[in-house]
């Protein structure tokens, strides 16, 4: 073809159907009607480095094949001008070898590592075409749409693992319409995709191997996702099938699953999915991440069968365990579940606001009320479930409101005359012991029999540490995190006891993240970061030791002193010296203003 034909294209838009391929014209057309600049000089998408580098390392093993295969031929590419390229099946660049002068020419149009060679960014080119076609394709000189690839012929190879493309394998020659050595490039691809194939056998062999040895009641996929062995009890699935992608059914699937990945020899072959099929766990909503551990699942079924009532539940689980994903329990699974879940943490506001924010307030009842008035959270859970937590941080004062409201089943807005009737299930949490709070006189002894008529108690996450798996592959589901070292990053946090919970180790796992999206950090970096917010720190030498102890005897005077010297014990963070001091965070607060304490 020549110059010409794509001259009258770019300037007359018209193609003579006669002169071109049907695929070249179809493509023209189609980068016509998307508005690409056919004068661009450069790929319209290029990786920045640590994008480059992830999928470099996801694709270690293709890149590994393609070098090991043109070793034993080199002697052909090094007389030639030619440039060898491997993309990935997006049309993303992650490896490229060949002749200087060529390698030259292409970094001046931006054919280089990290650039995505498809249709949309850089016009019609055989790497696009063979993607999309799926069959080898040859592209030569002005049957290109942008101008910036006239000078190169090329011809591009696609490379399947199984039914499933991984890669193109292109060979592009400079200023010669002849493409060198077609054959020979199509000879690499294919004998690297017979390599997969001979790897893929391996890993089903180890998959059934692992079946047969360990485990034969789950679905087991290769590292594609591709569904390679289901056991029989799964066999009323209609839509589970081999061969299908496994994220489909988890789509559909209503009941619980959970998900580990598989290595063998250090090296991903496949995840293991574990669906729940029993009809009584089916039926049950729980939004946290499924449990390993045979205390835990006691629990939960303790927290399912508290759901089936309306009697009021109070829920005791220390910072971070998880007592909203329990409330969330216990509302979906109830007969208040088609009703609201109304939740208000009573411990962040102050007393005032949350009288108003519990019971509502009349238009005009106090400055800064709303003219329309407001509803609050009672009214607001009517036919549904209110959750209150933190509820010992409430005053004497409006305790004795909310047992009136409970016992009454109805409420009186701030500023209003007029009392309405509520019906709503009440779910309450602490981080205290209430049984302490109302032996101390903070909390009322009558309220506390009203809430708490079914006591649940969480298993804090040092005594489930086989969760702590679930967890990171949880985590790296909802980031799409790739790594292969779930199991050395479990074997570590494993020694940690967590005292924040399930928030302290998603904390660190979002830091983990942060600083390492790519890279296997080492087991000394990871222990860094645990111990960057972690209450468990390795130990102060045995002199200092011996002077902080000496300080922590010296008993205070009084209960300024004592506030004082806890909270100085906990570098003034005042969650955590109030639970030290077995009182909430709101009593701290009123504390310090009432004996005018001078703290950061």
């Amino acid at each position: 073809m020549n110059e010409l034909l794509w001259k009258e294209f770019v300037i007359k838009k018209v193609i003579n159907p006669d002169a071109l391929p049907d695929k070249i014209a179809n493509s023209w057309e189609v980068c016509r009607k998307k508005d690409l600049n056919p004068f661009q000089m450069v790929s319209n998408t290029v990786l920045l480095y640590d994008q480059l580098s992830m999928k470099q390392k996801r694709h270690k093993l293709l890149i590994d094949l393609v070098e090991e295969e043109i070793i034993k031929i080199s002697k052909i590419f090094n007389q030639s001008e030619s440039l060898l390229i491997l993309t990935d099946a997006e049309g993303y660049i992650i490896w490229r070898q060949g002749n200087a002068r060529a390698i030259d020419q292409a970094n001046n149009i931006g054919f280089f590592e990290g650039s995505r060679w498809n249709e949309l960014d850089v016009g019609t080119n055989a790497i696009s075409l063979a993607i999309s076609k799926r069959m080898s394709q040859k592209v030569s000189r002005f049957e290109h749409y942008a101008v910036a690839s006239h000078e190169w012929s090329c011809f591009a190879c696609p490379i399947f693992d199984g039914d499933h493309l991984v890669g193109i394998l292109d060979i592009s020659t400079y200023k010669n319409n002849h493409i060198e050595h077609q054959s020979v490039t199509q000879l690499i691809a294919e004998r690297v995709m017979n390599r997969l194939f001979q790897r893929r056998i391996k890993q089903q062999q180890a998959l059934m191997t692992y079946v047969v040895g360990t485990d034969n009641h789950s679905v087991l996929c290769n590292e594609h996702k591709q569904v390679v062995y289901f056991p029989t009890e799964m066999e009323r699935y209609k839509q589970l099938s081999l061969g299908i992608d496994i994220e489909a059914f988890c789509h559909q699937y209503d009941g619980l699953y959970n998900v580990e990945s598989l290595l063998y020899d250090q090296e991903l072959i496949g995840y293991k999915y574990q669906f729940y099929t029993n009809n009584h766990t089916e039926r049950k909503y729980y939004p946290g991440v499924l449990s390993e551990n045979k205390t835990y699942q006691n629990f939960l079924e303790k927290v399912y069968k508290a759901a089936e009532g309306t009697v009021p539940v109070h829920i005791r689980g220390e910072s971070g365990s998880g007592k909203e994903i329990i409330a969330k329990t216990i509302h979906y699974n109830s007969p208040y579940k088609d009703g609201p879940l109304i939740s208000l943490n009573c411990g962040s506001i102050s007393e005032n606001l949350l009288e108003s924010e519990l019971f509502g307030y009349a238009a005009g009842a106090f400055t800064g009320a709303s003219k329309e008035g407001y509803s609050g959270k009672m009214r607001q859970a009517e036919g549904g479930t209110l959750f209150l937590d933190e509820v010992d941080s409430m005053s004497l004062k409006m305790q004795a409101a909310l047992l009136r409201a409970i016992e009454e089943k109805q409420v009186t807005p701030i500023g209003s005359n007029k009392s309405y009737t509520v019906d709503f299930r009440i779910v309450t949490a602490t981080n205290q012991d209430l049984k302490t709070a109302v032996c101390e006189g903070r909390f009322r002894e009558d309220l506390y029999y009203r809430l708490y008529v079914i006591p649940l108690q969480i298993p804090p996450l040092r005594q489930r540490t086989e969760d702590l798996l679930p967890l990171i592959e949880s985590f790296c589901q909802k980031k799409k995190w790739q790594i292969t070292w779930k199991r050395e990053l479990f074997d570590i946090t494993k020694h940690y006891p967590w005292h924040g919970n399930i928030r302290e180790f998603n904390n660190f796992l979002e830091r983990l993240y942060m600083f390492y999206p790519i890279e296997q950090p080492s087991s000394h970096v990871i222990k860094e970061l645990i111990e960057m917010t972690t209450f468990s720190a390795p130990q102060a030498p045995s002199n200092l030791r011996v002077k902080i102890e000496q300080e922590k005897n010296i008993q205070p005077k009084n209960e300024a002193e004592k506030i004082l010297q806890t909270l100085e014990e906990y570098n003034y963070h005042k969650s955590h010296a109030a639970k030290a001091l077995n009182m909430s965070r709101t009593t701290l607060y009123r504390k310090i203003k009432k004996y005018q304490l001078d703290v950061i």
